[in-house]
């Protein structure tokens, strides 16, 4: 059991140290000598090397294919939505419309250019771009008091609101009811 955590610990290690890059030249090397000397199994040459069975299968799969150790060219990602001119007419609008909630932005770029971006993408271009979209101060308004006067500048009356029935004049049975709402 203690061999596993230290083999455990041992990966996470190299894990981290490598933080997903490729494995080295002289690392690959390695293993395909090991393997081809049988100095183990390719379980054994993976827990030796500290890393993964897998890794081990796809080298030496890849290996006798194509006869070469270099890793597999990074397969690149998901292409950007907007290409340069339609990142430039995002700047404009936000440059304009500075008070724009994200929401307005994405229709008005969709008017524009034909694409569709969704709020979060368009926060993310927004970010890419370093531009500031401050929105302007929004208190809410039926708090917001005339400093001269004291009063409220929008007409809005915060009451209490008063029960429709008194709760004593309800009936507790149905005839009563009955009679209550129509009378």
């Amino acid at each position: 059991m203690l061999d596993l955590w230290k083999g455990l610990l041992r990966q996470l290690i190299i894990y981290v140290i490598l933080i997903m890059k490729p494995y080295s030249r002289d690392l690959r090397q390695r293993i395909i000598n090991a393997y081809t000397k049988q100095e183990g199994s390719q379980r054994q040459i993976a827990q030796r090397f500290g890393v993964s069975l897998s890794f081990v299968q796809g080298l030496l799969k890849r290996y006798r294919s194509c006869g070469t150790l270099e890793p597999k060219p990074h397969g690149g990602g998901q292409s950007p939505k907007l290409n340069p001119e339609q990142m430039s007419v995002v700047a404009e609008l936000v440059q304009k419309n500075k008070g724009a909630t994200l929401l307005q932005l994405c229709y008005q770029l969709e008017q524009i250019t034909g694409v569709r971006v969704s709020r979060p993408t368009m926060g993310r271009i927004i970010k890419k771009l370093n531009l500031s979209r401050r929105r302007k101060n929004r208190k809410n308004k039926t708090h917001r008091q005339n400093k001269s006067t004291g009063t409220h500048k929008h007409k809005t009356e915060i009451t209490q609101k008063q029960p429709l029935i008194a709760i004593a004049k309800i009936p507790h049975n149905i005839e009563g009811l009955s009679k209550h709402l129509t009378a």
